[in-house]
């Protein structure tokens, strides 16, 4: 814990998503609500081998070693040896060396996989922003979907056609630029 933080300000309340064995989802997901350093979690085994959910707790898992950093975390996954991977984003470099020396005083082990450069291009237009952001946030995406193509037609008055294709398109632009990224 940082030191400048009392015991009840570190708070860290983060997405997981843990790949084990198809074979052994039941007892990591049994160890993972049994560990006393959680408390709260909600977790589901989402497909064999694949476990999804939030999980609450005070222990310092990065996240309170990162803040007063001016770093933002992304969306973090364990990889098959049980590391967390976590891309961060950086204004600048001394940005994300005060992070990497901060989270190393406070014994974690930190290794840089990728340095890259945000492009200020943009992606997606607004309107193909605004359309992914809503259904997102609105659980078009999930399973089960908590809004319909139909749904999401009406709240943009658009046709059905029209949303479908904007969305098309924009998860081809984003799967695009991820792909090129990791060549």
């Amino acid at each position: 814990m940082l030191d400048w933080l009392q015991d009840d300000e570190c708070c860290c309340k983060v997405f997981v998503a843990v790949e084990v064995g198809p074979d052994t989802s039941e007892k990591v997901l049994e160890e993972l609500r049994s560990n006393p350093a959680l408390k709260d979690e909600d977790l589901m085994i989402v497909a064999p081998g694949r476990i999804k959910g939030a999980i609450t707790t005070d222990e310092c898992l990065g996240c309170c070693s990162a803040i007063g950093t001016g770093v933002f975390q992304i969306s973090g996954v364990m990889d098959k040896d049980g590391r967390l991977v976590q891309p961060v984003v950086a204004g600048d470099r001394q940005t994300l060396e005060r992070l990497v020396s901060n989270m190393e005083d406070h014994g974690h082990d930190i290794t840089l996989v990728k340095l890259a450069t945000l492009e200020t291009q943009e992606i997606l237009t607004s309107r193909q922003e605004d359309m992914l952001r809503y259904a997102m946030e609105k659980g078009y995406f999930d399973d089960p979907k908590r809004i319909t193509l139909v749904e999401l037609a009406r709240e943009f008055d658009v046709s059905n056609s029209t949303v479908s294709e904007m969305l098309r398109k924009s998860q081809r632009k984003l799967m695009g630029e991820y792909f090129k990224a990791r060549t």
